[in-house]
């Protein structure tokens, strides 16, 4: 255990002396770390149980909030053990030490969360350590920002009342990792591409980190339009996945499935034959990553055409419950994207008249340049579970399920992002956890799991 205020409290597993850091300490990264992978926790809960429970009942609430420092001690601590897990609450945002916020952040800010939180989380993730992140309700935490620490290891970020608490503590818990430092290549025909990375290339190279048993990934890939015709005159494109990871016991494996999938340049019996629970999961996680990097303009756009999709193919193949869950997941992006925009809005039309009341307006003609952006959409949704044993082999599988559509067609838009740091804790939950979005059959079989036990 682990309590911050103005100072940092690492008490362990609590049978020990606790260790104080103050002061100068709060702003040495490296001393930190020092304290946290030195200090000794001998016994597990089951044999310190009562020591942790005093602790506790002699806890009181006063002074600032060492978030930052104490999520640095905690990982440090954590990372000795690959698989171990740092669960993170606080009713308060970061206001000393390192990681500290400012008190609000600027309409047009940087999309680009602290780089503070951006390290932790990937030193975490590199040490096979889960973060997550949980905010009481009614605060401000800026959730948007602390949470990156769970969304780059395969936490959970919630908002929790004192209710609730003790659950979402368990279900933090049952979180467990099966493999650490994933990393996933796909590769397809040249000529293809994959929209929304940062290379345009037929190669793509995803650093996935910890892997769960709930963890869905999935791809989007397009058609280059020099090769949309040759394309069209075959029946198969080639896609081959490679995973490399680590498992629980140190082993390093790698795991390739080659596969050829069907091209169809008939979008009613494409629609027909599409899977919405791939379709609803890739538009919740993309959407959601692209908000997140500010890019929320792009993210309306995705959510109007997969809402369009959608609809094709509930008409040819009705499913209400998942038309409903799906259909939910886009509505609420949508509001949350939408209340973005009209705050950005409104915040540099207040900008524009206050820089106009100081400075000479010169009236004229503006030109206004306008991107032309061809591409095709093609959906693949890449499902994996990676099973590994503490014996002497490991057991991989891998399910694969790709459909693919080409069409092309042309716009124009301009591209503007917003800053992230503008949400609310709540909203920021809710897309962090659209994040980590996984398919009703999948949500539906954990639930059955969970019944058995």
């Amino acid at each position: 255990m682990v309590t911050f205020n103005d100072q940092v409290v690492v008490y362990g597993d609590g049978s020990g002396v606790p260790v104080s850091l103050r002061d100068w300490a709060l702003v040495d990264s490296d001393y930190l770390r020092q304290q946290g992978k030195q200090y000794n926790t001998p016994h597990c809960i089951a044999e310190s149980y009562q020591h942790l429970s005093l602790r506790v009942k002699e806890l009181r609430e006063h002074g600032a909030t060492a978030l930052g420092p104490a999520a640095l001690v905690s990982v440090a601590m954590a990372s000795r053990y690959v698989g171990s897990k740092v669960i993170l609450c606080t009713d308060g945002r970061a206001n000393i030490g390192l990681g500290l916020m400012e008190e609000s952040p600027t309409p047009f800010s940087s999309p680009q969360s602290p780089y503070f939180y951006r390290q932790l989380a990937h030193e975490a993730a590199n040490s096979g350590v889960i973060v997550s992140v949980m905010t009481f309700e009614g605060t401000d935490c800026r959730l948007a920002e602390v949470g990156l620490l769970a969304d780059q290891t395969g936490g959970r970020v919630n908002t929790v009342s004192i209710g609730t608490v003790a659950t979402e503590i368990q279900s933090a818990l049952a979180d467990n990792i099966l493999a650490t430092g994933v990393m996933a290549t796909l590769l397809a025909a040249d000529g293809v591409y994959f929209p929304y990375e940062e290379e345009c290339s037929h190669r793509l190279v995803r650093e996935i980190g910890n892997v769960t048993e709930a963890v869905e990934i999935t791809f989007q890939f397009a058609c280059k339009p020099d090769s949309v015709e040759s394309f069209m005159r075959r029946a198969r494109l080639p896609f081959q996945l490679q995973l490399s990871f680590t498992t629980r016991d140190q082993q390093n494996v790698t795991r390739i499935i080659t596969e050829q999938r069907r091209v169809t340049t008939s979008s009613w019996v494409w629609a027909g034959s599409l899977n919405m629970s791939v379709l609803g999961v890739h538009c919740a996680q993309l959407c959601a990553r692209l908000t997140m990097e500010g890019r929320v303009h792009e993210a309306q756009r995705q959510l109007r055409a997969q809402q369009n999709l959608l609809k094709d193919i509930s008409v040819q193949r009705p499913n209400p419950k998942e038309e409903s869950i799906y259909g939910n997941w886009i509505s609420t992006m949508t509001t949350i994207c939408g209340d973005l925009i009209t705050d950005s809005q409104g915040n540099s039309k207040i900008n524009d008249l206050q820089a106009s009341k100081s400075t000479p307006v010169n009236v004229g003609h503006t030109p206004h340049t306008h991107t032309t952006h061809t591409h095709t959409h093609t959906h693949t949704h890449t499902h994996t579970h990676t099973h590994t044993h503490t014996h002497t082999h490991t057991h991989t599988h891998t399910h694969t399920h790709t459909h693919t559509h080409t069409h092309t067609h042309t716009h124009t838009h301009t591209v503007s992002c917003v800053s992230s740091q503008a949400l609310s804790d709540e909203a920021a939950k809710v897309v962090y956890q659209m994040k980590r979005a996984s398919s009703v059959d999948q949500s539906r079989r954990k639930q059955t799991d969970i019944a058995a036990l």
